[in-house]
């Protein structure tokens, strides 16, 4: 069984556990408030149950309830337990640095570029965030010292349709996700020509046909120090709730390897990037 799987009880199982704890509850409370009320009216002289009978039933039924409860926030504790264990076991085993279930908990981005001393790989679709926001964050780290390789999606290659759509997860549609590729691209490259003459040659931009399943950005790749920002695509899935993985060369090792090396195919099986068109042109 895969360490991301939990074996707790199906959630169905824990919903309707919680209902019927809810259902017996009111049932009590009611029956308690009208054996009550009868018993001050006088109205249980009639029936063979003593007073003493009708307490002891009642505490009966507050110490099943307790049970119940007991037992409900026992699950709780063993399904945060169960999911706490399986994040444990897959660090542990696989080296994992960091879980984020969303975009929403992933670091800054320029928190996740800080350890870069030599260089920096950005691989990702259209880059829309780092094209938009980051831009300014990358050149500081240029001043730096820092090399640059940012990497698109080549959508001018006769790629399946439904394929694309599936293991990118977007929800564009192709021409509206080829304009923002083209787009993003071009402001990219006019960013790196009106670079200064230091800083330009440190940023090499290119395109690949091969279709992403993650974005991905590297930080010092090849060195021991070397960190990876992983982001996964689960098939038609909004990118605000696509989930990531952070792991180090030092302590993922091997896995971290793996991505490492299949990342350099990729980038040198990948063309340059055509020089953006100037104001004239794209107008």
């Amino acid at each position: 069984m895969s360490p991301l799987r939990s074996r707790r009880p199906p959630a169905w199982l824990f919903q309707l556990s919680t209902h019927m704890s809810n259902i017996v509850v009111a049932i009590s409370a009611v029956g308690a408030i009208a054996v009550l009320v009868l018993h001050m009216l006088g109205k249980l002289n009639d029936l063979v149950i003593e007073t003493n009978e009708i307490v002891l039933l009642f505490l009966a039924e507050l110490l099943l309830l307790v049970a119940v409860e007991v037992r409900l926030h026992l699950y709780k504790i063993e399904t945060g337990l169960a999911d706490e264990i399986s994040q444990l076991h897959l660090t542990g085993t696989a080296g994992i640095s960091g879980i984020f279930t969303s975009r929403n908990d992933l670091p800054e981005f320029h928190k996740i570029i800080e350890p870069a001393k030599h260089d920096i790989w950005i691989f990702g679709v259209e880059l829309a965030y780092v094209v938009l926001q980051q831009l300014t964050t990358l050149e500081n780290k240029l001043r730096g010292g820092c090399e640059l390789k940012i990497l698109f999606f080549d959508l001018a290659h006769d790629h399946p349709s439904r394929v694309v759509v599936e293991r990118v997860g977007e929800t564009l549609g192709l021409p509206a996700l080829s304009r923002q590729i083209e787009l993003n691209l071009h402001t990219t490259l006019r960013w790196r020509d009106g670079l200064d003459d230091s800083l330009r040659p440190r940023v090499e931009i290119r395109m690949t046909k091969n279709i992403p399943s993650h974005n991905a950005v590297f930080c010092d790749k090849d060195h021991p120090d070397g960190s990876l920002m992983l982001e996964m695509f689960p098939p038609n899935t909004n990118r605000q709730l696509r989930w990531s993985v952070w792991m180090t060369a030092q302590k993922a090792g091997k896995l971290y390897e793996r991505y490492a090396h299949g990342y350099q195919r990729i980038w040198d099986a990948a063309r340059a990037a055509k020089p953006a068109p100037d104001a004239h042109d794209a107008g």
